[in-house]
């Protein structure tokens, strides 16, 4: 939109979306539809000059240094180009000099990249170089206080309630879990002690989960998203 606003869209070459797998590719698919955005499943052998009229969606694993059968080299996208990254983490974890970050950086050597990721900070841990890297250009950091606060979070079932118990009952339930995890910390910090002998630590409220399904999401119409930093 931007790019057409200013007349500068013949500035680039390709708008390009890696993702990590075939089945995010599809859902980004029907998410462009959706929102009316021009976008396709990347094909190497169409398109020829009218590449660039639409998003080509394309996973990552698909990139190499030559051609191949299922590959695309990178060299055949030139470097001017607009590229959008999913769980942008899963390369930067690999380090400044691995194989998925060169080929990123090919592909918007003379354009842009926007990166978008729940994990950064733990996917960059250990590698000051791209720490600071990414902490010098992230756009938007999207904190999970507001990812839940906008009403994404996902939806949860207490595998030990039944479900009359959870329908009628749930906030009196849930209240009284805080009430008394309260209780624990604060015996705990005025009794510690003679709690000292018991080797007893400082109490945790810890929430396990065990799997995330689409199921709900399915049911309801909508699908489950993730809080996201993007760089």
């Amino acid at each position: 939109y931007y790019l057409e606003k200013h007349g500068r869209r013949r500035e680039l070459n390709r708008i390009i979306l890696l993702t990590p797998n075939e089945g995010l590719s599809q859902q980004h698919l029907r998410e462009f539809e959706a929102a009316g955005i021009e976008a396709e499943i990347f094909n190497k052998d169409a398109r020829g000059l009218f590449a660039g009229h639409a998003v080509e969606i394309l996973e990552v694993t698909r990139l190499r240094d030559d051609m191949g059968e299922k590959t695309v080299a990178v060299d055949a996208f030139e470097g001017n180009n607009l590229v959008l990254v999913d769980e942008g983490h899963r390369g930067a974890s690999g380090g400044g000099d691995g194989a998925w970050m060169r080929f990123r950086n090919a592909l918007c050597e003379k354009g842009f990249s926007f990166e978008y990721s729940a994990t950064f900070s733990q996917a960059v841990k250990g590698n000051p170089g791209l720490t600071q890297l990414y902490a010098r250009n992230t756009l938007v950091n999207y904190n999970y206080s507001y990812f839940y606060r906008d009403g994404f979070g996902k939806d949860y079932q207490i595998l030990n309630l039944d479900e009359g118990t959870q329908r009628d009952h749930q906030e009196l339930y849930l209240t009284a879990c805080l009430l008394f995890f309260f209780q624990q910390p604060r015996l705990f910090r005025e009794r510690e002690v003679e709690f000292r002998p018991f080797l007893i630590e400082k109490p945790l409220w810890v929430f396990v989960g065990s799997s995330v399904t689409a199921t709900l999401a399915a049911r309801l119409g909508f699908e489950v998203s993730r809080p996201s930093t993007l760089r």
